[in-house]
């Protein structure tokens, strides 16, 4: 392990690290189990990696993937380091981005929902309109109000970043945002009305309300607070022609300052 470092130590001394040298390196981190030395490795491909040629690039992608085959152990060391793998993919242009998309099928992934979020959040990076029906699904993955809260949560921060998306695309993936926030709210209030109610699905919830909505307003301009105003401005912005010309997607816009 101190050899890792001393490789990871000289490359923080060389002006700009030969891709070749840092992959070699990452290579060796992975196989001394040295989690701190590949996130560091990840850092210096993420500050490097658009002047790399296209062909480094994706030998970088290559390798950085190659996390998730290097440690079949369990612990919060191996977390973190698929954590940051996911997030350096998702810094790592189209090519990290159909990694991911890989990475989001691992079983040894689905089985850690903080490594899985991140994943599912890194889908989002490119707004690449082809990954929506990718994230959509996430939104509603079994035991949202529970261990896999974190997934919604970067599901639906992935979704955000598609404000500036074809407006029927926009249009979708509202919907499908006012339907779940619903579906999880009922829940949520079925819960509360138990003489126990649950602290897990309570913390669920509160976790990923504020990202739904705040995805809700950057795709719709609408400013709502309350779903139930939700909802009722979604009964008339589901049969508006969002790609009208001069269209305001959020039909209330001139009367609504948020509710």
């Amino acid at each position: 392990m101190r050899f890792v470092h001393a490789l990871v130590a000289g490359l923080a001394a060389l002006p700009c690290s030969d891709t070749a040298e840092q992959l070699k390196t990452l290579k060796a981190a992975y196989k001394a189990k040295d989690s701190a030395a590949a996130i560091q490795v990840f850092d210096g491909l993420i500050q490097s990696f658009e002047s790399m040629p296209p062909k480094e690039q994706e030998d970088a992608v290559k390798v950085v993937e190659q996390a998730f085959g290097s440690r079949s152990d369990e612990g919060d060391d191996v977390t973190r380091l698929f954590i940051a793998a996911s997030a350096t993919l998702a810094n790592l242009g189209p090519s990290g981005e159909k990694a991911l998309v890989r990475v989001i099928a691992l079983k040894p992934v689905r089985k850690k929902p903080a490594v899985l979020a991140t994943a599912v959040e890194g889908l989002g990076r490119q707004a690449n309109p082809a990954m929506i029906d990718v994230l959509l699904p996430f939104l509603r993955i079994e035991q949202a109000l529970g261990p896999n809260s974190p997934v919604v949560v970067g599901a639906a921060n992935a979704l955000a970043r598609y404000r500036a998306a074809d407006p029927k695309v926009r249009k979708k993936v509202v919907g499908e945002l006012v339907a779940v926030y619903s579906e999880l709210d009922s829940k949520y209030q079925a819960d509360r009305a138990k003489p126990e109610p649950s602290d897990e699905i309570s913390a669920a919830f509160q976790s990923f309300e504020t990202p739904l909505r705040e995805a809700l307003r950057a795709l719709s301009g609408a400013q709502h607070q309350k779903l139930e105003d939700w909802k009722k401005w979604w009964s008339t912005a589901k049969d508006a022609d969002w790609s009208a010309p001069g269209a305001s997607a959020d039909p209330d816009k001139k009367k609504a300052g948020g509710t």
